[in-house]
């Protein structure tokens, strides 16, 4: 079968010449080391040499908890900026004067039916059961689905309303 590819005979021979190669350089790591006789890849992956000299020196700087000086992005540290940047302050206003009176209510007075209720439950209710229609910013229009009986004349309200838009 080998005889119906030409290019398998080529692409042995090359493998071969890799295999070769790399033998070659395994057997001769030290002379690659010089990195100035080295040619350079563009692949910057390819220019690091196979061995890194680390040198043991120690490090002088401030502990973890001791906060180091700003640096201004390359300025000196004493120059001062001619035009600051302006911080932005949040301003509360309390508007003392409004007069709000509050009464204590027994709870024999509340109706039951409100004190009952589960509020958690009602919210969720409404949340299933309202629905905003399409261009409800315009006209403000909702439907409850509880409420709304889909049948054929509902739907083609939908549709004219749509159709109306465009």
């Amino acid at each position: 079968m080998s005889f119906l590819d030409p290019h398998k005979n080529d692409s042995e021979l090359e493998v071969q010449r890799i295999i070769h190669l790399q033998s070659v350089a395994n057997r001769l790591p030290d002379e690659f080391i010089d990195t100035k006789k080295v040619t350079k890849s563009h692949i910057p992956a390819e220019n690091v040499p196979a061995r890194l000299e680390v040198p043991e020196v120690t490090l002088t700087q401030t502990k973890a908890s001791e906060s180091q000086i700003c640096r201004k992005r390359g300025r000196p540290l004493g120059s001062k900026d001619a035009n600051p940047r302006k911080r932005k302050e949040h301003i509360v206003s309390i508007n003392h004067d409004a007069n709000v009176t509050t009464s204590n209510v027994s709870e024999d007075e509340i109706p039951e039916v409100i004190l009952s209720e589960d509020p958690i439950r009602n919210e969720q209710d409404l949340d299933d059961s309202y629905e905003m229609s399409i261009n409800y910013a315009h006209n403000s229009l909702g439907w409850n689905r509880k409420e709304i009986k889909m049948n054929d004349i509902f739907a083609y309200s939908v549709a004219v309303e749509i159709m109306d838009e465009e």
